[in-house]
């Protein structure tokens, strides 16, 4: 009978070791999904999980009185046991085994002490608390109902504790509430265990990687540069005009009054297109299709952009410099291809690794792929400095000429290549 005790005292510490890690470590991302799903067991666990404090203290007694009763018990279990097991074993090497009666119950005494702790670690600490990390959503919702009535059942218990422990918590100033602010490294964090355990496919991981870090994306990643703007000027004929745009066919114009910085209205090909089927002049400005764009800062990110176009009908902005030159322009489709293409293909695409210690490197790559992916070798930030070319540029406090080389932090970075005032490439190499 005494040792149904020990088994069902075994047990009953065991669940309410399942209860307590689960408790703990259920996240709040997986019940709320449980939630959404229809299962409200997850909404009490939330609930208990914001008054943990209640169920631990109710924990912590029911354990402890588990722990003594088992102990008081699991002696007088296994005590008989094991002396009449000592005395088997002395008796092979004495003949007299009366006269160590004392010491072989001392020492039977030891043994069903540690057999006791041993089972109630092994069984009803180690096992139970390793099963619970691993599912503790799982067991948390199956065991709720348990730790609820626990917390009613003990309540003058717990109300008793916990107040001494607000005392002392008061006193050493110690924390009282659990931080539940998730961060952008939490995020990256979830997004990145996520991919290696398969759940997330590479390129799903590149796309959500390139949103959480729109905010910290210059605008002029996915802008396009002021020499590929393709713009019409409204004092061209007609004939000009078409053949501009049979030339050279792109999905989206500006209209501007003799310069690319008099910018008046954003238009699409097919909205020209249009007027053209319809007999009306290429450029009919009365349309209400042809709206002014958004005007925007180089130094805002993409996140930003993408606030500032959905707050917009027209979905082209003009991005400007602080001396109000235009200096690219970003719509809506470049900021989802930036999103949608921009994974480790499209870095690696940016630069060639000669050897172990050197690159190509094309001039517009950004500064944060250039050190992530290239050198992986922080160097010291330039405000305003978006890609290596500017960078170098800034360094070498003039505009750099074909084959000019420069050190910085251990590097030296030569010109190769030039185009107009456009660094096309790069060849970097450890000093």
């Amino acid at each position: 009978m005494d040792l149904l005790w020990v088994f069902l005292l075994i047990v009953m510490s065991a669940v309410f070791a399942l209860c307590e890690i689960s408790l703990a470590a259920a996240r709040k991302v997986k019940l709320q999904s449980r939630l959404e799903l229809g299962d409200l067991r997850a909404k009490k666990v939330m609930y208990l999980q914001a008054n943990a404090h209640q169920f631990f203290a109710a924990v912590q007694v029911v354990l402890n009185a588990l722990a003594i009763v088992a102990g008081m018990i699991g002696e007088s279990v296994f005590t008989p046991y094991l002396y009449q097991a000592s005395q088997v074993v002395t008796g092979l090497f004495v003949a007299d085994v009366s006269q160590y009666h004392a010491v072989l119950l001392q020492v039977s005494t030891v043994l069903s002490f540690l057999l006791i702790t041993a089972l109630f670690v092994l069984f009803a600490d180690l096992l139970p608390k390793r099963v619970a990390m691993v599912i503790p959503e799982s067991i948390a919702m199956r065991f709720i109902s348990l730790m609820l009535a626990s917390v009613w059942l003990f309540k003058p218990v717990i109300w008793l504790f916990n107040l001494m422990a607000d005392v002392i918590i008061r006193a050493f100033k110690l924390p009282n509430q659990r931080d539940e602010l998730i961060t952008r490294d939490d995020l990256f964090a979830v997004v990145d265990q996520s991919a290696e355990q398969g759940e997330l496919g590479a390129h799903e991981h590149n796309i959500i990687g390139n949103v959480l870090d729109l905010d910290q994306t210059s605008i002029t990643q996915a802008m396009i540069n002021r020499d590929a703007v393709e713009w019409l000027n409204i004092h061209d004929d007609e004939k000009a005009l078409a053949k501009q745009i049979q030339s050279r066919s792109f999905q989206q114009y500006l209209l501007c009054d003799a310069s690319l910085d008099q910018v008046i209205a954003a238009v699409e090909a097919k909205q020209l297109l249009s007027n053209l089927i319809a007999g009306r002049p290429l450029l009919d400005a009365q349309q209400e299709a042809f709206l002014r764009p958004v005007i925007l800062l180089d130094t805002l990110s993409l996140s930003d952009a993408l606030n500032a176009l959905k707050a917009h009908p027209c979905n082209t902005a003009v991005v400007i410099n602080e001396f109000a030159t235009v200096v690219g322009m970003v719509t809506l489709s470049s900021i989802l291809n930036f999103i949608a293409l921009k994974d480790s293909e499209a870095i690696e695409a940016q630069f060639r690794q000669k050897d172990t210690s050197r690159w190509l490197v094309q001039g517009d790559m950004s500064m944060k792929d250039f050190q992530l992916s290239v050198v992986e070798h922080e160097f010291m930030p330039v405000d305003s400095i978006e890609t290596l070319a500017g960078y170098l540029i800034h360094h070498c406090r003039h505009f750099p000429h074909q084959g000019e080389t420069i050190e910085i932090e251990g590097f030296t970075f030569k010109v190769t290549e030039i185009q107009g005032l456009a660094i096309k490439q790069i060849e970097v190499s450890r000093s």
